[in-house]
C-alpha cells in the first residue's frame, strides 16, 4: 500500500502536467510564392474596388491571382531582370472544368500600380484599391 501511495504522489502531478501542456509554438502558416507587396485588391476601374463581381477587379493573396473569370494558383514566382515576375502554376477558368498549366507575368510598377502581362490580352495596369484587404 505504501508503494502505491508513493507512486500516486509522484505520478498524479506528472499526469496532470503532461495532459495539460500546451504546444510551445503554434503551427506557422507557410508563406506562398507571391510577394506580400503585391497582396491586396486591385482594379482597372476604381468603381470595381467596391464590387466583388467587378469585371476589372483582381484579388491577390499569397498564392492566388483571382480575376473576374480566371484564377491562377501560383506554385512558383521567378524574378526577371526587368523586375517583373513570371508566375507559373495552374489556371482555372469560369465555366470550364479542371485546371491547365499556365503562366502570367506581373510587375509591381509602383506600390499602387501592378501590370499584368500575358493573360491572353494586351498588358493591363491595375491600381491598388485603398483600404481593401484580399479577404
Amino acid at each position: 500500500m505504501r508503494v502505491v501511495r508513493r507512486w500516486a504522489r509522484f505520478a498524479a502531478p506528472l499526469v496532470v502536467l503532461v495532459f495539460s501542456a500546451q504546444p510551445v509554438t503554434a503551427a506557422k502558416k507557410r508563406a506562398g510564392p507571391i510577394p506580400p507587396l503585391m497582396h491586396g485588391v486591385w482594379a482597372v476601374e476604381s468603381k470595381d474596388c467596391d464590387n466583388p463581381n467587378g469585371e476589372s477587379r483582381l484579388v491577390v493573396d499569397d498564392r492566388i491571382f483571382l480575376f473576374f473569370v480566371a484564377a491562377y494558383d501560383v506554385k512558383r514566382m521567378e524574378k526577371r531582370r526587368d523586375g517583373a515576375f513570371r508566375a507559373s502554376g495552374y489556371r482555372s477558368d469560369e465555366g470550364e472544368g479542371g485546371k491547365t498549366r499556365d503562366a502570367i507575368t506581373v510587375k509591381l510598377v509602383s506600390p499602387d500600380r501592378l501590370t499584368v502581362m500575358g493573360s491572353g490580352s494586351e498588358d493591363q495596369n491595375y491600381d491598388r484599391c485603398k483600404g481593401r484587404s484580399p479577404n
